[in-house]
Protein backbone atom coordinates (compact mmCIF):
# COMPACT_ATOMS: atom_id res chain seq x y z
CA UNK A 1 0.00 0.00 0.00
CA UNK A 2 2.73 2.75 -0.32
CA UNK A 3 2.40 3.31 -3.62
CA UNK A 4 -1.77 4.43 -3.24
CA UNK A 5 -2.77 7.77 -2.14
CA UNK A 6 -3.81 8.43 1.38
CA UNK A 7 -4.94 11.20 3.71
CA UNK A 8 -5.79 10.81 7.70
CA UNK A 9 -9.17 10.95 8.83
CA UNK A 10 -10.57 11.13 12.18
CA UNK A 11 -13.78 10.45 13.81
CA UNK A 12 -14.75 7.21 11.84
CA UNK A 13 -18.26 6.14 12.43
CA UNK A 14 -20.70 4.01 10.16
CA UNK A 15 -24.41 3.66 10.29
CA UNK A 16 -26.14 0.87 12.13
CA UNK A 17 -29.47 0.25 12.77
CA UNK A 18 -30.78 3.88 12.33
CA UNK A 19 -27.78 5.85 14.54
CA UNK A 20 -24.36 6.45 13.94
CA UNK A 21 -21.50 4.27 15.75
CA UNK A 22 -18.05 4.98 16.11
CA UNK A 23 -15.27 3.05 15.54
CA UNK A 24 -13.67 2.06 18.42
CA UNK A 25 -10.17 1.23 18.94
CA UNK A 26 -6.81 1.09 20.81
CA UNK A 27 -4.80 2.93 18.07
CA UNK A 28 -6.79 6.10 16.48
CA UNK A 29 -4.14 6.19 13.08
CA UNK A 30 -7.10 6.35 10.97
CA UNK A 31 -6.46 6.95 6.93
CA UNK A 32 -8.20 6.77 3.99
CA UNK A 33 -6.55 5.55 0.79
CA UNK A 34 -7.12 4.72 -2.71
CA UNK A 35 -5.06 2.21 -4.01
CA UNK A 36 -6.69 0.86 -7.92
CA UNK A 37 -10.06 1.17 -7.85
CA UNK A 38 -10.42 0.14 -3.93
CA UNK A 39 -10.75 2.90 -1.43
CA UNK A 40 -9.82 1.96 1.47
CA UNK A 41 -10.42 2.96 5.44
CA UNK A 42 -7.25 2.01 7.81
CA UNK A 43 -6.11 1.66 11.20
CA UNK A 44 -2.30 1.24 10.96
CA UNK A 45 -1.80 -1.44 8.77
CA UNK A 46 -4.86 -2.69 9.11
CA UNK A 47 -7.98 -2.73 6.75
CA UNK A 48 -11.36 -1.85 8.23
CA UNK A 49 -13.33 -1.36 5.27
CA UNK A 50 -12.22 -2.16 1.47
CA UNK A 51 -15.12 -0.23 -0.76
CA UNK A 52 -14.79 -0.89 -5.13
CA UNK A 53 -14.87 2.76 -6.16
CA UNK A 54 -16.79 1.17 -9.42
CA UNK A 55 -19.92 0.42 -7.33
CA UNK A 56 -22.70 2.71 -6.98
CA UNK A 57 -21.02 5.30 -4.55
CA UNK A 58 -21.71 8.92 -3.77
CA UNK A 59 -19.92 11.18 -1.29
CA UNK A 60 -21.45 13.85 0.87
CA UNK A 61 -19.45 16.67 2.57
CA UNK A 62 -20.07 19.59 4.85
CA UNK A 63 -16.80 21.44 6.13
CA UNK A 64 -14.49 18.28 6.71
CA UNK A 65 -17.07 15.92 7.38
CA UNK A 66 -18.40 13.20 4.54
CA UNK A 67 -20.57 10.56 4.77
CA UNK A 68 -20.18 8.32 1.64
CA UNK A 69 -23.33 6.22 1.17
CA UNK A 70 -23.09 2.62 -0.99
CA UNK A 71 -25.61 0.59 -2.35
CA UNK A 72 -23.83 -3.19 -1.92
CA UNK A 73 -27.33 -5.06 -3.02
CA UNK A 74 -30.51 -4.30 -3.93
CA UNK A 75 -31.87 -3.97 -0.41
CA UNK A 76 -29.00 -2.62 1.15
CA UNK A 77 -27.62 0.68 1.92
CA UNK A 78 -24.09 1.49 3.96
CA UNK A 79 -23.22 4.86 5.19
CA UNK A 80 -20.02 5.72 6.68
CA UNK A 81 -19.18 9.07 7.97
CA UNK A 82 -15.86 10.34 9.05
CA UNK A 83 -14.00 14.11 9.08
CA UNK A 84 -10.83 14.33 7.02
CA UNK A 85 -8.03 16.17 8.94
CA UNK A 86 -5.82 17.55 6.29
CA UNK A 87 -6.47 19.06 2.24
CA UNK A 88 -10.21 19.00 2.30
CA UNK A 89 -10.30 20.43 -0.59
CA UNK A 90 -7.55 18.31 -2.84
CA UNK A 91 -9.02 14.95 -0.79
CA UNK A 92 -12.86 16.23 -2.38
CA UNK A 93 -11.29 16.89 -5.70
CA UNK A 94 -9.90 13.25 -6.00
CA UNK A 95 -12.59 11.07 -4.66
CA UNK A 96 -14.58 13.42 -7.01
CA UNK A 97 -12.30 11.83 -9.80
CA UNK A 98 -13.88 8.24 -8.78
CA UNK A 99 -17.19 9.01 -7.96
CA UNK A 100 -20.03 11.52 -7.09
CA UNK A 101 -19.16 14.07 -4.10
CA UNK A 102 -21.64 17.06 -3.67
CA UNK A 103 -22.01 19.28 -0.92
CA UNK A 104 -24.60 18.85 1.33
CA UNK A 105 -25.76 22.78 1.03
CA UNK A 106 -25.52 22.67 -2.67
CA UNK A 107 -26.61 18.58 -3.19
CA UNK A 108 -29.97 19.97 -4.84
CA UNK A 109 -33.51 22.61 -4.32
CA UNK A 110 -35.05 21.91 -1.04
CA UNK A 111 -38.24 20.14 -1.58
CA UNK A 112 -41.40 22.44 -0.10
CA UNK A 113 -44.11 20.80 -2.20
CA UNK A 114 -45.79 18.27 -0.27
CA UNK A 115 -47.73 15.32 -2.32
CA UNK A 116 -50.14 13.33 -1.28
CA UNK A 117 -50.08 10.08 -3.55
CA UNK A 118 -47.98 8.83 -6.64
CA UNK A 119 -50.24 10.12 -8.73
CA UNK A 120 -49.56 13.91 -7.93
CA UNK A 121 -45.93 13.08 -8.23
CA UNK A 122 -46.56 12.36 -11.60
CA UNK A 123 -48.64 15.54 -12.26
CA UNK A 124 -46.21 17.47 -11.40
CA UNK A 125 -43.75 16.12 -13.04
CA UNK A 126 -45.77 16.09 -16.30
CA UNK A 127 -46.14 20.02 -15.87
CA UNK A 128 -42.59 20.74 -15.19
CA UNK A 129 -42.15 18.96 -18.34
CA UNK A 130 -44.59 21.54 -19.95
CA UNK A 131 -42.76 24.14 -18.66
CA UNK A 132 -39.45 25.89 -18.90
CA UNK A 133 -38.24 24.26 -15.78
CA UNK A 134 -36.74 21.15 -17.80
CA UNK A 135 -35.35 23.14 -20.53
CA UNK A 136 -32.42 23.06 -18.93
CA UNK A 137 -32.37 19.60 -18.67
CA UNK A 138 -29.80 17.20 -21.08
CA UNK A 139 -31.05 15.99 -24.57
CA UNK A 140 -32.54 12.12 -24.58
CA UNK A 141 -30.21 9.86 -26.61
CA UNK A 142 -31.42 9.18 -30.22
CA UNK A 143 -32.23 5.24 -29.32
CA UNK A 144 -34.52 6.20 -26.31
CA UNK A 145 -37.37 5.49 -27.96
CA UNK A 146 -35.89 2.11 -28.70
CA UNK A 147 -34.87 1.66 -25.01
CA UNK A 148 -38.67 2.15 -23.73
CA UNK A 149 -39.56 -0.50 -26.40
CA UNK A 150 -37.10 -3.04 -24.89
CA UNK A 151 -38.66 -2.01 -21.32
CA UNK A 152 -42.23 -2.67 -22.32
CA UNK A 153 -41.32 -6.06 -23.78
CA UNK A 154 -38.94 -7.23 -20.81
CA UNK A 155 -41.56 -9.78 -19.18
CA UNK A 156 -40.44 -8.57 -15.90
CA UNK A 157 -41.09 -5.03 -16.52
CA UNK A 158 -44.59 -4.86 -14.92
CA UNK A 159 -42.61 -6.06 -11.68
CA UNK A 160 -40.08 -3.05 -11.84
CA UNK A 161 -42.90 -0.88 -12.38
CA UNK A 162 -44.42 -2.24 -9.00
CA UNK A 163 -41.12 -2.02 -7.19
CA UNK A 164 -40.25 1.59 -8.34
CA UNK A 165 -43.92 3.03 -7.16
CA UNK A 166 -43.11 1.19 -3.83
CA UNK A 167 -39.75 2.83 -3.38
CA UNK A 168 -41.36 6.36 -4.28
CA UNK A 169 -44.05 5.85 -1.74
CA UNK A 170 -41.90 4.74 0.81
CA UNK A 171 -38.20 6.04 0.59
CA UNK A 172 -39.11 9.40 -1.00
CA UNK A 173 -42.44 10.14 0.17
CA UNK A 174 -42.37 8.64 3.43
CA UNK A 175 -45.45 6.90 3.19
CA UNK A 176 -45.55 3.56 5.20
Amino acid sequence: MNQSWWIPIDKLTYWRAGTWVRYEAKSYNLSLRIHCDQLLLTNNNKILESLNMNGKMKGIYKGDVLILILSTGPQEIRKIKFQLKLHVDQCLQKLGERFLVVSHNSSSKNVVERYRNIEDVFQNVIEECGSNKMSSSLPLPSNFSNFVKLCLLDPAFPSYVQETRKIIETEILKKT
